[in-house]
C-alpha cells in the first residue's frame, strides 16, 4: 500500500480526471472567463501566509464561487501585510464569517499567523458567503462579505 492511496478515497478522482482531460484539450489551460465585479456565493477555499516577492509578510485568500454562472472558479486577492490597511481589510474580511475567536492584530506576527491558520480551519470551505467582489483605486480585487452561514445548510 503506497502512500498516497488515502487520497483516491479523499479526492473525487472521477472530476479531477475530467479537470485532467479538459485542461489538456484546452492546450494546458482550462477556459474560465474572469469573474466580473458583483455579488456572489462562495467559500474561502484557502488563506496562504506567505512572503511577498521582496520578503515582506503577506497572506493570499481564495474564494471558490458556489453557485451560478461563475461555479467552481476561484477569485483571490493577496494582503501585503506591512500596511495598516491591508490587515484591518483581511481581518474585516475573515471577521465578516463569524469565527469562533474574533480575529485581532495584536502587533505579533506569529500571533497573527496563528490566528489565520486558526481561522481557516475554522471556516475554510465550511462556512457560505455573500461576496461582494469590487476593485480598488488600482483596479485590484476587493472582497467584502454581506452574509455568511453554515455550508451544511446547503443540503
Amino acid at each position: 500500500m503506497g502512500k498516497w492511496d488515502k487520497f483516491n478515497k479523499i479526492v473525487d478522482t472521477e472530476k479531477l480526471t475530467n479537470d485532467v482531460r479538459e485542461i489538456e484539450e484546452n492546450g494546458g489551460k482550462r477556459e474560465y472567463q474572469e469573474i466580473p465585479e458583483g455579488t456572489y456565493e462562495a467559500v474561502l477555499a484557502r488563506l496562504e501566509c506567505c512572503e511577498n516577492k521582496n520578503d515582506e509578510p503577506m497572506v493570499k485568500v481564495a474564494f471558490r464561487i458556489i453557485k451560478g454562472q461563475y461555479k467552481g472558479q476561484w477569485t483571490w486577492a493577496n494582503y501585503n501585510l506591512i500596511y495598516g490597511l491591508a490587515i484591518s481589510n483581511l481581518k474585516t474580511l475573515l471577521n465578516d464569517m463569524e469565527p469562533e475567536h474574533e480575529i485581532e492584530w495584536d502587533g505579533n506576527f506569529t500571533h497573527f499567523e496563528e490566528t489565520l491558520i486558526n481561522a481557516f480551519e475554522e471556516l475554510g470551505e465550511k462556512v457560505g458567503v455573500v461576496l461582494e467582489i469590487g476593485k480598488d483605486k488600482k483596479g485590484y480585487p476587493t472582497f467584502a462579505i454581506s452574509d455568511c452561514w453554515d455550508i451544511g445548510e446547503e443540503g
